[in-house]
């Protein structure tokens, strides 16, 4: 199944632990398509810290937070990757992710 995979703190939450506005909007338009959705964030190297964001989502209304994915991230200075997408807003990421998908199934066939 494809995937999206999503920063948890600066990207789905703010500097403050807030869901930014239209991620949840966003993470719901993900599982509509299909897409598998994974959560990556260092806290994610604890237990306690999986624990956190999974709670964060499940308290601001994302009840499918036992279907996520929740990865640890690696530290890196920087991250280069071919398929990313620069995060400006949640309404253009999901734009890119769903010209992403429909490529994805063009190539499929």
């Amino acid at each position: 199944m494809p995937a999206v995979a999503i920063d948890y703190d600066g990207t789905l939450v703010d500097k403050h632990g807030v869901i930014s506005s239209g991620a949840l909007t966003a993470l719901k338009a993900f599982r509509r398509m299909g897409l598998t959705i994974i959560v990556y964030s260092s806290r994610a190297s604890h237990p306690e810290g999986r624990e956190k964001i999974v709670q964060t989502l499940e308290r601001r209304g994302f009840p499918e937070s036992e279907k996520l994915r929740i990865e640890p991230k690696p530290e890196a200075l920087i991250y280069i990757d071919d398929k990313a997408h620069r995060f400006v807003g949640w309404s253009d990421a999901i734009r890119a992710t769903v010209r992403a998908h429909e490529e994805h199934k063009r190539r499929r066939r």
